[in-house]
């Protein structure tokens, strides 16, 4: 354990380093990281300002312009993370964008890493993967939310970003992380219930507009239907994070992909697969730079770079899994209600007293 809170450590703080660089690089650019639309939401939302549908999001007051360059950034899109991802920066929303988005990076860096080391120390490797990267890069959930596959108590994080949650959940559904989504998800709702409707009106009438987030099972030309090939092996935890994963909405630019490669479990599988993410970088910046848009030319080599090497992990190991937790945890529940194998044997011994009466 403390050698894997060192490598976390380590991890974390290269992080935090190369959040500072990278961000304060696409400010200059006049881009926004992900973690800027969360930061800006939160900071809003604490001041009883509705983010979702407030004219301070793409035109902050004066004040806020002459304050921290968080605010001086012109964001394009609307919000559309939901409230829980709100409720969950709050705390950040009170430093300045630079510092609370590397505190989240190096606190999502250090979870990743704890949570990929638990097999072996080997799998810290994966930590120098593009989807790690471009996830620091941009200051995504899904470092987090790939932690909380491996660690339960963390489950309330997957309703930030509902697409990629969904097929944790179902991966390796835990009574902690039900309790902790519901938690999160209806308490706020309860005290501001409008923002729900302002939310869905932003994802069903933008989203697919600004940046287009398929499900990897219709993409090329129907092909993808080949990722449900991991069915023959639900009984996986791994098998069924990737059949969800591949139903489900996302943006094909890496850091969405991120949950998958914790498929990887041997050194060559670890090593292959973070090779693999690096050659489809290195073609993308070859081939395809400046030739188109490059979420569109991303697209294709992201998906084939995570999924196809992950369902051929999966494909080689037999399908064999114990049950998920929770549906163990309800089935031990139903046998203390019931009786169980206990009740079964205790009635089956009176009645053969019985018969021999």
């Amino acid at each position: 354990m403390p050698q894997r809170l060192f490598v976390a450590a380590v991890v974390a703080a290269i992080s935090a380093l190369y959040t500072v660089v990278q961000h304060r690089y696409l400010l200059a650019e006049g881009s926004a990281p992900d973690s800027l639309y969360l930061w800006r939401a939160a900071s809003l939302l604490l001041d009883g300002v509705n983010p979702w549908s407030a004219p301070q999001w793409h035109a902050p007051g004066p004040g806020q312009l002459a304050g921290d360059i968080g605010w001086r950034i012109s964001l394009r899109d609307p919000l559309y993370y939901p409230m829980p991802a709100v409720v969950l920066w709050m705390p950040l929303a009170t430093l300045s964008f630079i510092v609370a988005s590397t505190v989240f990076n190096a606190c999502g860096a250090f979870l990743f890493a704890v949570a990929v080391t638990r097999e072996g120390l080997h799998r810290a490797w994966l930590c120098g993967s593009i989807p790690f990267f471009i996830a620091m890069r941009f200051g995504q959930w899904s470092p987090l939310i790939a932690a909380a596959f491996v660690f339960p108590w963390l489950g309330a994080v997957l309703v930030a970003k509902p697409n990629l949650g969904v097929s944790v959940f179902v991966a390796r559904p835990t009574l902690a992380a039900t309790l902790g989504c519901l938690a999160l998800l209806l308490v706020p709702t309860v005290i501001a219930p409008w923002w729900v409707a302002d939310w869905l009106r932003n994802v069903g009438m933008e989203l697919g507009r600004t940046a287009p987030h398929p499900a990897p099972v219709t993409m090329f030309g129907g092909a993808g239907v080949v990722l449900l090939l991991g069915l023959l092996r639900w009984r996986r935890p791994e098998a069924r994070l990737l059949v969800v994963l591949a139903c489900l909405p996302q943006l094909p630019y890496w850091a969405d992909q991120l949950p998958l490669l914790l498929a990887a479990r041997t050194r060559r599988e670890v090593i292959g697969l973070v090779l693999i993410t690096l050659c489809g970088m290195l073609t993308w910046l070859s081939f395809f730079v400046g030739r188109g848009d490059p979420i569109d030319t991303m697209r294709p080599i992201s998906v084939v770079c995570t999924y196809g090497p992950v369902l051929v992990f999966i494909l080689r190991r037999p399908n064999q899994g114990e049950r998920p937790p929770l549906l163990r945890t309800i089935g031990e529940a139903w046998k203390r209600h019931t009786g169980g194998e206990s009740g079964a044997s205790s009635s089956g011994k009176l009645l053969t007293e019985q018969n021999r009466a």
